[in-house]
């Protein structure tokens, strides 16, 4: 098939290995995502679901570091995992633009349900619409459509060593979540308690740096993020039409 000018345009702005890994109809899909992207911070859409259980999710964003990061938190927060991802950049406006497509199914195994996807897709859009910014904390702690809360203290009984405590409304992938962001920005724990009342999960780590840096900037990256992570989800859940 011929390609529209679109999508002629789109192809030869990506890098080759895209070229050759697509035929000329999902290249006329993918630069219609693109573009349907417009003003956004991103796009983000189930693109195929496959015979054997797959989902693709494409992803659409200016490209930046840590972005495959903030969007894996959001895999890990709906409790899907990655099978394959094929990830590009492209000239776009002045700026790289990325260009991300991740097989995904169910971490229990299976195929993700459409609306897990969906609540996926709306949770790296907040995450990336507010990467810039900061998560407030507006209340002490949770309950049904409070704040989160994620502190941290030194521990005196370990010199290097802090405790963090997390209260926030429970999700699938909580957990996974901050032990992601945790190694991420260099930390490793040491011990922790787990604990979920009426839906609220109530936990404690004792944490320190694995890096050899100071461990309060990686304390407050981890916090930044984390929180970050929880308002997207919180907001995707609210976003979602009545009945998912």
């Amino acid at each position: 098939m011929a390609l529209s000018e679109q999508a002629s345009r789109f192809l030869q702005s990506m890098p080759a290995t895209y070229r050759s890994a697509f035929a000329d109809e999902d290249v006329e899909e993918h630069a219609q995502i693109v573009r349907e992207r417009g003003g956004a911070a991103a796009r983000a859409v189930v693109w195929r679901s496959l015979p054997q259980g797959l989902a693709i999710l494409c992803v659409v964003s200016e490209d930046r570091p840590g972005l495959v990061a903030l969007v894996s938190s959001a895999f890990l927060a709906h409790a899907l995992d990655v099978r394959s991802a094929q990830i590009y950049s492209r000239p776009g406006d002045g700026r790289l633009e990325a260009v991300d497509f991740f097989w995904l199914r169910n971490v229990a195994g299976g195929a993700a349900e459409q609306e897990r996807l969906e609540a996926c897709a709306r949770t790296i859009c907040q995450l990336l619409e507010s990467a810039g910014s900061t998560p407030q904390v507006t209340a002490p702690g949770p309950g049904p459509g409070g704040a989160a809360r994620v502190d941290y203290t030194p521990d005196p009984a370990a010199p290097g060593q802090y405790e963090v405590v997390l209260e926030a409304r429970d999700f699938p992938g909580l957990l996974h979540t901050v032990a992601r962001l945790l190694h991420q920005q260099g930390l490793e724990v040491s011990r922790c308690e787990i604990r979920t009342d009426e839906g609220v999960a109530r936990d404690r780590f004792w944490v320190a740096s694995f890096t050899g840096e100071p461990a309060e900037p990686q304390l407050r990256a981890f916090r930044a993020a984390l929180l970050g992570v929880i308002d997207a989800v919180d907001k995707s859940a609210v976003a979602a039409p009545a009945g998912e």
